[in-house]
């Protein structure tokens, strides 16, 4: 019975968090940013990678985020969750702001930095390219 239930609770979590569960092949056809977004899978084998790593990711952002004013002002720090679209060439091709609790513009400003990414190594099945989605972070902290 408990194997059910944790089953269950896995499987509500998984959908509560799937924006498209259909596996795609490649995204060669389609140059629109929508149907690339709807071909775009969360189940991979292999995830899109940043230049550099997961360690290229976080200096690309330190390097580029610039804090808005009104966070500065406001002292506003915290995590925001962007869901980021590779397509199957590895071109960021969008990203959304997910979850935003800092505000005054630090998602919009993630979004930002993360869409002039240069192309990151896309993800595959079977090792095949193929077009992905995900989360990532992005933190805001001010230096004391």
């Amino acid at each position: 019975m408990f194997f059910f239930k944790s089953c269950s609770s896995l499987f509500i979590l998984i959908m509560a968090f799937a924006i498209n569960t259909a596996h795609s092949q490649s995204d060669t056809t389609s140059n629109s940013k929508q149907k690339s977004q709807q071909k775009a899978t969360e189940y991979f084998d292999e995830q899109a990678m940043p230049p550099g790593g997961m360690t290229g990711y976080y200096q690309y952002l330190a390097k580029h985020i610039k804090y808005p004013e009104a966070a500065i002002k406001a002292k506003a720090k915290g995590r925001i969750l962007i869901r980021i679209y590779i397509d199957s060439v590895g071109n960021v091709i969008d990203a959304k702001i997910y979850d935003d609790p800092v505000g005054f513009g630090c998602g919009e400003e993630a979004v930002r930095v993360i869409k002039s990414m240069p192309p990151w190594k896309p993800g595959k099945i079977n090792g095949k390219a193929i077009s992905t989605t995900f989360p990532v972070y992005v933190k805001f902290k001010l230096s004391d």
